[in-house]
């Protein structure tokens, strides 16, 4: 078994190099640890300024897409099945899905990261959501909710929006 420092080399290259995020569950069978270490050593390397983001899909390190300079928030409506879809559209028009909000009658505003940049992100959060059996937020609200996306400029937005738009995605 790996010591600790070492171990945590390795673990900070490996969530460097890394295509997609990595679970901390992935990450303790890979080190042949527990889960708790995998997130004690997380949180080590984040105290020493490396850039580790914690999502509710896995680890990943802070990089450039997620600084797209462009930030918009977005209100749209659609059904639970059609989450994947309006997803799918973010990702494949480049776009950085930083978070979710609703708007509750009762509780206000409740809002979830997500830091979806990837197809595999997507899988990966709505398979946690089926394993989970918990409710999306947007079905609290019957569907609708507000993204906030991080895109390269206006004119990216505007193809963005308008491809949501034609799936009849956009809140209005």
């Amino acid at each position: 078994m790996m010591r600790g420092e070492n171990r945590r080399k390795e673990l900070l290259k490996l969530i460097m190099t890394a295509e997609q995020t990595m679970t901390a569950t992935e990450l303790s069978k890979h080190f042949g640890v527990s889960r708790q270490v995998i997130v004690g050593d997380v949180a080590l390397l984040r105290a020493q300024n490396n850039e580790i983001i914690a999502t509710k899909v896995g680890y990943r390190i802070k990089n450039a897409k997620k600084e797209l300079p462009y930030i918009k928030h977005l209100e749209l409506k659609h059904s639970k099945e059609q989450t994947e879809e309006e997803l799918k559209i973010f990702i494949r028009n480049g776009v950085f899905v930083r978070n979710v909000m609703v708007e509750h009658n009762f509780y206000g505003n409740i809002t979830c990261d997500l830091n979806i940049e990837t197809l595999d992100d997507i899988k990966r959060f709505l398979r946690s959501i089926e394993r989970s059996g918990q409710k999306l937020l947007s079905e609290l609200t019957g569907g609708v909710h507000i993204h906030t996306i991080a895109c390269k400029d206006e004119d990216h937005f505007k193809k963005v929006y308008q491809s949501l738009d034609e799936r009849g995605f956009i809140y209005q």
